[in-house]
């Protein structure tokens, strides 16, 4: 059959407009705001006090972007909240943030910082200043806070280490299918696929044997192997000091602290700190924060997205309904994204790369171990 590319294009666009949904009368069916579902802000009390926050482009002809926010279970990824706005600027995060913490109640309230200072006087050392107008990398990281960017400055109250938002990244990753639908379709797909999600990670925690959660219970085990290179000595109490290959350690069982730094970060024992548990023979569950325990993450996934009913029966919200915003073409060929200063390529192209900034290279500093295996072109 003689069919046209076109007319072709034309059917299918019909086909899916009567399975998924028109564009833009779907825009007159959504409402000024929509609020956070009561299931996700009960489970977030009961999550760790950490919030990721991140925003991606969505593929309709009308564009747009989706903010979200992501926590941490006792496990993995607990998704909070999320928006879709026309852009990603100042004002619309702001407006995001605002409505969450409106509704989880407010804002969510170190590795070793002798060390700190010690790496940023080594980095001063090997960048020195050598004109008034060109900034070394001391000076270049000293301007950004130590706290968005060094372990040691992270707060313990979140019981978390990392400074990536690979969570955002990975709820971002799974929506992905979604990002392409009419916005009520989007939000429906993704309201049902998190309904479905919260009982299958409750029935399978359920099944779970342990008392802490798996992925947590595999970091503590790498510590378990770390502790084979430290020794520990008993000072009293429940005092240890430990030699780990040149290093020496201070380990409090009582107050769970280790001068590393990384027991009170993390709430789960540090390779120093596992070495004295050993060394007590005491089992390492009892030094492990309650975040990661299997009664804590069945606790946060107790609660449910409710069922809703089809179009029918919504409510009126009485608002006036929103008009689909206006398509804007961009002139020329779409460009390729651009990859951001810490999206390195492989490692191979990576040791070919011979203009490494030394400054974005320093700043991922924060580990004895890392400053050692660092080679800087300067």
């Amino acid at each position: 059959v003689d069919v046209s590319k076109s007319k072709i294009k034309r059917a299918k666009r019909e086909a899916l407009d009567a399975i998924r949904g028109v564009d833009a009368v779907q825009y007159t069916c959504y409402g000024i705001i929509v609020k956070l579902s009561e299931s996700t802000i009960q489970g977030f009390v009961e999550c760790r006090p950490i919030i990721g926050l991140d925003g991606c482009f969505l593929k309709t002809v009308f564009g747009g972007q989706m903010l979200v926010a992501v926590g941490r279970d006792a496990n993995d990824m607990w998704p909070i909240a999320l928006a879709i706005v026309q852009v990603e600027n100042r004002e619309n995060w702001c407006w995001f943030i605002r409505e969450m913490l409106d509704d989880i109640g407010g804002l969510a309230s170190t590795a070793n910082k002798q060390e700190f200072h010690s790496y940023m006087k080594r980095i001063a050392e090997i960048d020195p200043k050598i004109a008034s107008d060109v900034e070394t990398a001391n000076e270049w990281l000293s301007k950004i806070p130590p706290q968005h960017w060094c372990r040691a400055f992270f707060s313990v109250t979140s019981k978390c280490d990392i400074f990536v938002n690979n969570l955002c990244e990975s709820f971002n990753n799974y929506i992905l299918e979604a990002r392409d639908k009419p916005i009520i379709s989007m939000l429906e797909w993704i309201r049902t696929r998190l309904m479905t999600r919260l009982q299958t990670k409750k029935k399978g925690m359920e099944k779970f044997s342990g008392d802490v959660c798996p992925n947590v219970m595999k970091k503590i085990n790498k510590q378990g192997k770390l502790a084979r290179h430290c020794y520990s000595r008993w000072c009293g109490a429940n005092e240890f000091e430990v030699d780990h290959f040149l290093d020496k350690y201070v380990v409090d069982l009582d107050k769970k602290t280790c001068t590393c730094g990384m027991f009170q970060l993390n709430a789960y024992p540090c390779c120093h700190a596992y070495a004295a548990i050993a060394d007590r023979r005491d089992p390492v569950e009892v030094y492990i924060a309650d975040c990661y325990k299997k009664d804590m993450y069945l606790k946060c996934y107790s609660h449910m997205i409710h069922a809703v009913p089809g179009k029918k029966e919504w409510v009126q919200t009485g608002c006036d309904p929103l008009m689909a915003p206006k398509i804007k073409k961009k002139r020329g060929r779409p460009k390729a994204r651009r990859k951001g200063p810490m999206s390195f390529k492989d490692p191979s192209q990576q040791e070919k790369d011979s203009h490494v900034d030394a400054k974005i290279v320093w700043s991922l500093v924060t580990t004895k171990e890392h400053a050692l295996n660092l080679h800087i072109p300067i």
